[in-house]
């Protein structure tokens, strides 16, 4: 809404007393009556249309003969292709068993912890966490 010299009018109103307006869209009227159509269908049915009216009824297959039929003797066995290898996805190598818990180390603790991260970082040339360092520095310990 625009406010005016204390008077509040409506953004809308402007933009339709100027004449401004969004551009038909070439395919709305066909749209508009798709969804007409499928709107007058009862839920869970195919949106496709119905096709035309059949004028001549057509015999349904038969499914079953009535005659038996003769068993062919098969001379070998017939064997199902084997099926073929999916590609091996690539695994992470598994993890020892561990535990997921909390630390809450004090801000100059852990910025020792971040400050010996990034240098092994530059020093690997990959990527190293400040909690890898943590476990690292936990595991040296003597308990």
């Amino acid at each position: 809404m625009l406010r005016n010299r204390g008077i509040v009018m409506p953004h809308h109103h402007t933009i339709i007393e100027k004449g401004l307006s969004m551009k038909k869209n070439r395919d709305s009227s066909e749209l508009a009556a798709r969804i007409a159509a499928a709107a007058s269908q009862p839920a869970g049915r195919s949106s496709v249309p119905a096709p035309a009216p059949v004028l001549a009824p057509v015999a349904a297959p038969v499914l079953v003969s009535s005659a038996p039929v003769a068993k062919l003797k098969a001379a070998t066995p017939v064997v199902a292709p084997a099926p073929e290898p999916a590609k091996a996805k690539k695994t992470k190598p598994a993890e020892p068993d561990t535990v997921p818990i909390t630390l809450r180390p004090s801000s100059a603790l852990l910025n020792k912890f971040v400050i010996k991260a990034s240098e092994r970082t530059v020093e690997e040339g990959r990527v190293v966490s400040a909690q890898q360092i943590m476990l690292e520095a936990l595991e040296r310990s003597v308990l």
